[in-house]
């Protein structure tokens, strides 16, 4: 049998109004993402992205905010991988769109926007994880240096050998030439 895929609505339904062609493209050759290990948010996918999920509410119907927690330490971020660092970035890259969507969206409507410190949160886990990167490249430029200057180092060392070993082959009487002087 063929594998299953699963059912994923179409963009045009799941937004009101007209969209453009370039959105509708890309909502359609974009690919299921897997399980994301390094995140505990919804994965959603196209416009969804960038806003809160209208199904976070309370039986009331007012909205909810899942609970944040601290921004990520370099500490922290130092333990982890390229891979890891690098998917931190995006889902804290969405995250930050996100806010900034409720954020527009807060002041278009005259209203303060609901847990501004998740804002920082992201803003400082972002740079973070820059300055760790930074990191590691100056330490690969600097082992790599060091290892060029070694290099360069054995090589010297190895002419210097080589032409201290080498048997003289210059003719008896050039040399009786030189040492009489110009002739």
């Amino acid at each position: 049998p063929p594998p299953h895929t699963p059912h994923r609505p179409s963009l045009a339904a799941a937004t009101p109004g007209p969209l453009p062609t370039s959105l509708l493209l890309l909502a359609r050759h974009h690919q299921p993402v897997g399980a994301r290990g390094i995140s505990g948010t919804a994965v959603r996918r196209h416009l969804d992205d960038f806003f809160q999920s209208r199904s976070l509410a309370d039986q009331d119907g007012n909205p909810t905010f899942p609970a944040v927690g601290r921004a990520w330490k370099a500490e922290e971020l130092r333990q982890k991988s390229f891979e890891d660092l690098h998917k931190l970035w995006w889902i804290c890259l969405k995250e930050r769109n996100s806010l900034a969507g409720e954020r527009h969206q807060a002041r278009a409507n005259g209203l303060v926007m609901m847990n501004p410190t998740r804002w920082r949160k992201i803003r400082k886990t972002m740079s973070r994880i820059k300055v760790v990167l930074g990191e590691r490249r100056r330490m690969t430029l600097y082992l790599a240096r060091q290892k060029r200057d070694e290099e360069r180092s054995e090589a010297r060392l190895e002419a210097k050998i080589r032409r201290a070993s080498r048997p003289s082959r210059k003719p008896e009487g050039r040399r009786q030439r030189k040492q009489g002087g110009p002739r």
